[in-house]
């Protein structure tokens, strides 16, 4: 039998409770906000990135689209800058749209068939350079072999379209220019804004 010396023996020594205190939750914190404060700004460049990377392969399908719809129909079909998917503007930045124009006038009417509308994204700038027509233009057109062409029909050299986004830092390599040659294909070049 035990006696009561040895009952009192066997007590358990009370130990230090579980948890973080209140100056180690604080230096933890700290390092975290420091952490933070040096990251983010890489990250906002990242997304500025990946803005202008998902702008440019939403326009390059949309090219290839016009493309093969001319193919297709052996007609003109042609993309243009456009802010509602209804009528063509200028300002390729709001959006675009991809239609064929079946009786050959040049505007979008009852013939001509809406294939595809993309709303551009506020957050990036898209310029269209297309030789022979004032920088700006609203269109790039494709006849029935797949070629860009003119109003007049005539094909021409390349086309150059622009993007970055709208906080563009000199020197980030946030720059695409997407070129189309006069095969119609279709190549991206990354630069660096200005």
């Amino acid at each position: 039998m035990r006696n009561a010396a040895q009952e009192i023996a066997v007590i358990p020594a009370t130990r230090p409770a579980d948890g973080f205190t209140l100056v180690e939750l604080m230096v933890t914190l700290s390092v975290m906000a420091v952490l933070a404060s040096i990251a983010l700004p890489s990250f906002q460049g990242t997304i500025r990135l990946n803005r202008v990377s998902t702008e440019n392969n939403e326009f390059i399908a949309a090219l290839n689209l016009a493309r093969s719809e001319a193919i297709k129909a052996r007609s003109i079909s042609e993309m243009c800058a456009s802010a509602d998917g209804v009528t063509c503007g200028t300002d390729w930045s709001l959006g675009w749209m991809v239609w064929s124009d079946l009786n050959r006038d040049g505007d979008v009417d009852a013939p001509a068939e809406v294939v595809r509308f993309e709303r551009g994204n506020p957050q990036v700038t898209v310029v269209a350079n297309i030789p022979g027509i004032a920088p700006g233009t609203s269109a790039v057109r494709y006849n029935g072999r797949g070629q860009p062409v003119l109003p007049g029909g005539t094909v021409f050299p390349a086309n150059v379209v622009t993007m970055h986004p709208l906080a563009c830092a000199s020197g980030a390599d946030h720059l695409r220019d997407i070129q189309v040659a006069r095969t119609g294909q279709i190549r991206t070049v990354s630069g660096v804004c200005p």
